[in-house]
């Protein structure tokens, strides 16, 4: 009569995009990338049990993720359609950058890194795999010189400004320009007196975060 009990996650694991690196700044591109990627085989196959797919930037239980958001559908010939529309139709080549370390939101990172290059493959997109020594991809990341990387972030403390600030406002480098229309919201909902309207200025930033796509969510580790 044993019953697994899950602790919420506070944690996100998630494909990073430099919007500064054509063609990766074209939304179009984005989006085929959002749907070329079978996040829900990558949880099943290399995750441990338990692991939630990703709808979303914030994790279900941390306050400002907005349930009305319903995660990317794998569709590789919408993402073929959409790269057609962005004048891509027989794809482009990029690199996809992990570090080979374990972490919590990202348990397996060759394989993860390996099924991800194959399923952009599938649909034009050559991301040639490159593994970097930890201290030089973070580096690299925080520079803006990396293209497509694995990446994720594990809460300091339960509140969404230390999701929203501390990875796209303080760390936006890693993503290409600044969202300031996002990074505006997350500086008004810091300072929004009434919870309610905390609350709502958050779930706003969540649907800017999904609909620009400077990331792609995978995991949610619990």
């Amino acid at each position: 009569n044993l019953k697994v009990l899950w602790r919420p996650s506070m944690s996100i694991g998630y494909l990073g995009i430099n919007r500064a690196h054509g063609p990766l700044d074209s939304l179009l591109v984005r989006e085929a990338i959002a749907h070329a990627v079978n996040v829900q085989s990558l949880i099943d196959n290399y995750y441990p049990l338990g692991t939630q797919v990703a709808q979303q930037f914030l994790p279900p239980a941390l306050w400002g993720h907005d349930p009305s958001i319903t995660g990317y559908t794998y569709d590789p010939e919408l993402a073929r359609s959409l790269l057609a529309q962005a004048g891509y139709p027989n794809g482009f080549t990029t690199t996809l950058t992990y570090r080979n370390v374990v972490r919590q939101y990202l348990m397996n990172p060759v394989a993860v890194a390996e099924a991800i290059h194959a399923d952009l493959l599938s649909v034009g997109i050559d991301a040639q795999l490159v593994t970097m020594e930890s201290g030089l991809f973070l580096d690299k990341v925080n520079r803006g010189e990396l293209d497509l990387f694995l990446l994720g972030w594990g809460a300091d403390y339960p509140h969404p400004d230390n999701f929203f600030y501390d990875v796209l406002c303080k760390g936006y480098l890693a993503f290409g320009p600044r969202d300031d229309v996002l990074c505006n919201q997350v500086s008004a909902a810091y300072f929004e007196s009434f919870p309610a309207g905390q609350l709502a200025a958050y779930q706003a930033a969540a649907r800017r975060v999904h609909t620009t796509l400077p990331l792609l969510p995978i995991a949610h580790a619990r």
